[in-house]
């Protein structure tokens, strides 16, 4: 089989592959935030994950959703078997995902102005960046078990389960996405 045709599989891994890199640029962010010394660098790094987070995930998501699992469904034997579920369960993450990118971004915002312009004294509590640290970390940890379902269980069928006209088809509709 032609390696061009498992492109789209690659593109997918690759994007697993950055997107790690900013959830922990996010993680760094949240403690570096925590502790009083959010720097210059660290602010940066999470304005390039929220960005990465706001056009990328997204298009990344519509692949699966839209391109590659509809396939993978229509293949399914049983509708009723383990790997359907798996499917299913994928395109939920990426709704709850979706939801997830969007309150850290709210709070990111809302953070940033607070931070800049009225910072709390850090004895008192602050419960805006309080979730802002525990979304950072839900997300890192929920991405990390989406993300091995992927690859361990998805990713690995998809060229066994498609023909290579199918393989083909894929490939030029991801590399339009």
């Amino acid at each position: 089989m032609d390696d061009t045709l498992f492109a789209p599989v690659n593109k997918l891994i690759q994007d697993h592959r950055i997107l790690k890199g900013h959830l922990q640029a996010v993680v760094n962010a949240a403690d570096a935030m925590r502790n009083g010394r959010l720097d210059d660098t660290n602010a940066a790094a999470l304005q390039q994950a929220l960005g990465f987070f706001h056009t990328e995930v997204p298009r990344h998501a519509r692949i699966e959703d839209e391109l590659l699992l509809p396939r993978m469904k229509k293949l399914l034997k049983d509708p009723s078997s383990h790997f359907a579920y798996l499917l299913e369960h994928i395109a939920k993450d990426h709704h709850e995902f979706a939801a997830m990118h969007a309150e850290l971004a709210g709070l990111s915002e809302a953070l940033a102005v607070r931070m800049r312009f009225n910072p709390p004294p850090a004895d008192q509590p602050n419960p805006m960046l309080d979730r802002f640290c525990e979304l950072a970390v839900l997300l890192q940890d929920y991405y990390r078990s989406h993300i091995l379902v992927e690859e361990r269980d998805i990713f690995p069928a998809v060229p066994h389960a498609l023909t290579e006209s199918d393989l083909r088809e894929l490939a030029a509709e991801v590399e339009k996405a």
